[in-house]
């Protein structure tokens, strides 16, 4: 498994349990909701790893391709943000908590930033 697999295996792994502890906590601060609250965790933190996926997939098919990259980032980027737009809309039209979307997404961030600062000594 080379590094960037092993990465992307830790960030998942982090992001998934990260999700699950959100979702049992909502569910227990407010149980009026938790079903909303819970589905619009997991679903906010799927769609930052789908996101984070098409990252890397447009990233290593920068690489490979020297003709146009910048506009290729770009369609790249925007299919990404078109993705999560219309994850959210679907999400919401059935009911799903706009908040807890929001935070699965923070939650998939602040995993990137925990499995960063975790290893930065191997980066020096």
């Amino acid at each position: 498994m080379n590094e960037l697999q092993r990465m992307n295996r830790e960030i998942r792994i982090y992001t998934l349990v990260t999700a699950v502890m959100l979702s049992v906590a909502g569910v227990l601060i407010l149980p009026a909701y938790g079903k909303e609250i819970a589905v619009g965790i997991m679903i906010g933190a799927l769609t930052g790893l789908i996101g984070f996926q098409m990252i890397i997939q447009s990233a290593s098919n920068l690489d490979a391709d020297t003709q146009n990259p910048k506009g290729k980032a770009y369609r790249a980027y925007l299919l990404r943000y078109l993705v999560y737009a219309a994850v959210f809309a679907f999400s919401i039209k059935e009911g799903v908590h706009i908040v807890a979307l929001l935070i699965g997404m923070l939650a998939h961030k602040a995993c990137i930033l925990i499995y960063t600062f975790r290893h930065r000594k191997e980066d020096d």
